[in-house]
């Protein structure tokens, strides 16, 4: 099972920077910055950092989820890191028979 996780932006160079610093070499595995048209480096920290960015100022996360490879679509706010073993814990609820829900 394949995890594509889709980060929304909109200005949000300094939070973005914590979470993939945070994701360090796991981002490269189907991260997606789906951008809302943001006038800083957004954009760019997130390209430099091999993430794929889309760009839609009406349906980021739509044009993030087309853009997924992934089996399970995990949606994450810039600024926020993902807990430890988030991915094994999603793993887990989805072979569970959950088709949605809430990471805490």
């Amino acid at each position: 099972m394949h995890i594509s996780v889709i980060v929304p932006t909109l200005n949000e160079e300094i939070p973005l920077a914590r979470t993939l610093e945070a994701a360090g070499a796991e981002r490269r595995g189907g991260w997606i910055v789906a951008d809302r048209g943001s006038e800083d480096w957004t954009r760019e920290l997130a390209a430099g950092a091999g993430t794929r960015v889309t760009m839609s100022r009406q349906a980021p996360l739509v044009s993030g989820a087309r853009a997924a490879d992934g089996d399970v679509l995990l949606f994450l706010r810039a600024g926020d890191v993902l807990p430890d073993r988030a991915r094994a814990r999603v793993r887990r609820a989805v072979q569970g028979g959950a088709d949605g829900g809430a990471l805490g």
